[in-house]
């Protein structure tokens, strides 16, 4: 595998059969984490370039020069916007896992491109403050085999997004909606309906939400995080988080 990091300030490009660890830091951090230092810890170490600061187009240059990335983390990144989203899905068709929570200028138009990556099982986008139901509804055309999705804290992402998404990417078993105000019981309802493998759900501040439907996802889904009824420890959930296994094929 072939990894590639833009996070806090810093840009690492790993080349395949190098060990990653020291600077993989997802949103969703035990299960990104384990999955992609897990392929690679057995791996020699080593890195083919560290900057300080980067430009958007030097990103979009070494992507262009990578295409057998299949891990991307450009988590809390101020840099990465809409034009290396483009460059990400013309130059990254083996990508599997791609972070970009917190990344402030990505748009709606940039998660168009990303869907060309259909290869793609993990997508982080916590915190993207500008993305829309318009950009799910484009990454649920194209992304069936996503197992692993945070829309958290996506304010305007409303049940119109969600029901695209459980209809377009049946194979889920990650979900992360905590804090999507606009998401009501329709949303959690597709998602329930369509999504039958789901293994963890989280709703923590989905404030529109019924207890009704609540839980009905409490009694299908093994777990579920944020229940005003029943909270769960954040350790404990991150620990069972580490266990989720994705089908590569």
């Amino acid at each position: 595998a072939a990894v590639f990091s833009v996070s806090a300030g810093k840009t690492v490009l790993v080349s395949p059969g190098t060990s990653v660890q020291p600077v993989l830091g997802f949103g969703l951090a035990a299960s990104f984490h384990s999955k992609v230092s897990g392929a690679l810890e057995s791996q020699q170490k080593g890195r083919l370039g560290a900057f300080g600061s980067i430009d958007p187009q030097i990103v979009a240059n070494l992507l262009g020069r990578s295409p057998m990335l299949q891990h991307i983390d450009f988590s809390d990144s101020t840099v990465v916007d809409d034009k290396v989203l483009y460059h990400i899905g013309e130059c990254c068709p083996q990508l599997k896992t791609l972070s970009l929570r917190g990344c402030p200028h990505i748009t709606d138009i940039g998660l168009d491109d990303i869907a060309r990556c259909n290869l793609l099982q993990r997508l982080d986008l916590g915190h993207c403050l500008l993305i829309t139901d318009d950009g799910l509804l484009s990454l649920a055309k194209d992304l069936a085999r996503l197992q692993l999705l945070s829309v958290s804290h996506c304010a305007n992402v409303t049940e119109e997004g969600l029901a695209a998404i459980a209809h377009g990417c049946p194979n889920l078993v990650y979900l992360d909606m905590s804090h999507c105000k606009k998401i009501t019981d329709r949303g959690l309802k597709a998602v329930l309906r369509n999504c039958s493998g789901m293994r963890y759900l989280y709703v923590r501040g989905a404030s529109n939400l019924t207890t009704a439907e609540l839980r009905r996802a409490e009694r299908q889904v093994p777990t579920v995080d944020g229940l005003p009824w029943r909270d769960i420890i954040a350790g404990d959930v991150m620990s069972t988080i580490e266990d989720v296994k994705l089908n590569d094929d």
